[in-house]
């Protein structure tokens, strides 16, 4: 894949990220990517993919970013709409860990 790319770019990274979060597999169950970024430091912008949605990505001004200064904030906040994720192992807090059947 990446002998066959002619010029770095960033709808070339986000070819890469599609083709390396497909799938992956965790105690048996189908989990993927969270959350996937591209940083395009000459061009000054910063893409930001949430729960393998990289058709609807959001681009951030870098220069504008760091002006607004250190922060967190939530990726559920930024996306508030996001695809449905994978059944399976992960909730938006961190790992599930399944109760004991009885």
């Amino acid at each position: 894949m990446l002998s066959e790319l002619q010029e770095p770019s960033v709808a070339a990274a986000v070819s890469i990220l599609k083709e390396i979060s497909i799938r992956a597999r965790y105690k048996g169950d189908d989990v993927g990517t969270i959350e996937s970024a591209v940083f395009d430091i000459s061009g000054r912008k910063i893409h930001l993919f949430y729960k393998r949605d990289f058709d609807h990505g959001l681009v951030l001004n870098l220069d504008d970013e760091l002006a607004r200064g250190p922060r967190t904030e939530p990726l559920s906040k930024i996306f508030p709409n996001p695809v449905p994720f994978e059944t399976g192992w992960r909730i938006e807090t961190g790992p599930y860990t399944p109760k004991a059947e009885k």
